[in-house]
C-alpha cells in the first residue's frame, strides 16, 4: 500500500512508467527489462512507499527517461487529480 498522502504521486508515477515501458517494447526491448511489480506495491496491505520508490530509483539508474517517474513520486505539490 502506499499512504494516501502519497498515492496520487504513486498513480502519476505508475502512469509514466507505463507509458514508458509501452514505448520500450514498441522500440523492441527484451519483455524481462521492461517487467515490473508496481501495481502489487500499491495493493500491498502494508506501507510499501519505500520499495515504490526504490523500484523507481532503480528503474531511473538503468534508464534515465525514467528519471521523471522518480521526480513525480517525490513531487511534493503534485497537483491533485494529476
Amino acid at each position: 500500500m502506499i499512504p494516501g498522502r502519497k498515492f496520487q504521486n504513486a498513480l502519476r508515477a505508475l502512469s509514466h512508467v507505463l507509458v514508458l515501458a509501452r514505448k520500450m517494447a514498441y522500440d523492441g526491448a527484451r519483455h524481462e527489462d521492461i517487467a515490473e511489480y508496481l501495481p502489487r506495491l500499491l495493493a500491498a496491505n502494508e506501507d510499501r512507499s519505500d520499495t515504490f520508490r526504490e523500484c523507481l530509483a532503480n528503474l531511473a539508474q538503468r534508464w534515465p527517461a525514467f528519471e521523471s517517474a522518480l521526480q513525480y513520486f517525490d513531487e511534493p505539490n503534485l497537483p491533485a487529480p494529476w
